[in-house]
């Protein structure tokens, strides 16, 4: 790993034992557009994040991906459907029932989204603003990192 981020194995084995309470508190949303259906709708496991998460990583914190792949419990996963061109271009998808009720719609599908939502942003009360998050990542208004602050000036 070390090799790879081309960083001093001492200072990847400091990384990887750190506490990380403070990055806890400044958990960003990751968004995450995927072309083919996952087998469920539930959270990603590590194995399965952590190349899209490497993939999206800012060039100025080589350490980004692992620090989130480490906290992956601390965030809720909420999966969309994006159908362009059709009235419902986006469809929230939860659960393994979703291949029996949906699986003509499906059939069709252009991509799906994966977003993980920090669990201390409560996000009870603003499903609104997270399906305009949503379709602001799928039409290419918002990169793959939101702040908790470009969230909350969205209108709900």
């Amino acid at each position: 790993m070390a090799a790879t981020l081309n960083l001093d194995p001492t200072m990847v084995l400091n990384f990887c034992s750190q506490d990380l309470e403070d990055v806890r508190n400044s958990l960003e949303l990751i968004s995450l557009k995927i072309s083919h259906r996952p087998d469920a709708f539930t959270h990603p496991s590590l194995a399965s994040i952590l190349p899209f998460l490497e993939s999206i990583r800012p060039q100025d914190s080589p350490t980004w991906h692992l620090t989130r792949a480490r906290l992956l419990r601390d965030y809720e996963s909420a999966w969309f459907l994006h159908t362009p061109g059709t009235d419902k271009q986006l469809k929230l998808l939860s659960g393994v029932e979703c291949f029996k009720s949906e699986s003509d719609e499906m059939a069709n599908e252009k991509s799906y989204l994966l977003l993980l939502i920090p669990r201390f942003w409560n996000l009870e009360n603003h499903w609104a603003r997270l399906f305009t998050c949503a379709g602001l990542v799928v039409n290419q208004g918002f990169g793959p990192i939101i702040s908790k602050k470009e969230f909350e000036q969205l209108d709900s």
